[in-house]
């Protein structure tokens, strides 16, 4: 039955995406984004793997939409990855699948850099004096002595703080993308650990 096939084919995609480097989520131009594809979004996401958002198909779809358009689409569907590159493509004739796997190899690189540990703390420093990080249970400023990268693939920062629980998943995605925005890890999911001076009271983000 289609929904057997479904749940294996889907089943199988999970496990690929969890031995994967960078994954490729085909999504095709002549039909709306469906529920699989959403599904396995979310198993990327969980799974803090790079993808590339490959609209297939382009060439062949009459519909009039402009790339940009079917941009926002993607971008407005999978919120939790607005730094995922989208690349368009007509897979069967071999148009443009030099550039996608010229963007997957990017992305590898990227989640295969580790950051300087200077660069790390500067960024994080200019991040926290723009936007200051919101006061502990106790009113008492919290405050943040530095940031290491500790992992590749993902890339995973550890942020040491005087109170870790203090600071909110908002404060934490804030950042993540001013590491984004800062360092070559653009394109790539980033991990942050949050964690209390004496390395205790791990959070993750």
């Amino acid at each position: 039955r289609t929904t057997d096939l479904d749940f294996y084919s889907t089943h199988r995609a999970e496990r690929s995406i969890r031995r994967a480097d960078v994954v490729l989520l085909f999504l095709d131009a002549s039909e709306p984004i469906g529920r699989v594809d959403k599904q396995l979004a979310d198993t990327i996401a969980e799974a803090a793997k790079p993808v590339v958002f490959v609209v297939n198909k382009w060439d062949l779809y009459a519909g009039g939409v402009a790339k940009r358009e079917w941009v926002e689409y993607l971008r407005e569907t999978f919120r939790s990855m607005p730094w995922a590159p989208v690349e368009f493509t007509t897979a069967t004739r071999g148009r443009h699948v030099k550039t996608v796997v010229d963007t997957a190899r990017r992305l590898y690189r990227q989640a295969s850099t580790r950051v300087p540990t200077a660069r790390l703390n500067a960024v994080v420093r200019a991040a926290v004096e723009a936007n200051q990080p919101p006061a502990d249970g106790r009113g008492r400023p919290v405050r943040i002595y530095y940031a290491t990268q500790v992992e590749v693939n993902p890339p995973t920062i550890v942020l040491s703080t005087s109170a870790p629980r203090s600071i909110p998943d908002p404060y934490q995605r804030y950042l993540v993308n001013a590491l984004r925005k800062s360092t070559v890890l653009e394109e790539v999911p980033i991990r942050l650990l949050v964690r209390g001076r004496g390395g205790g009271e791990a959070e993750a983000s």
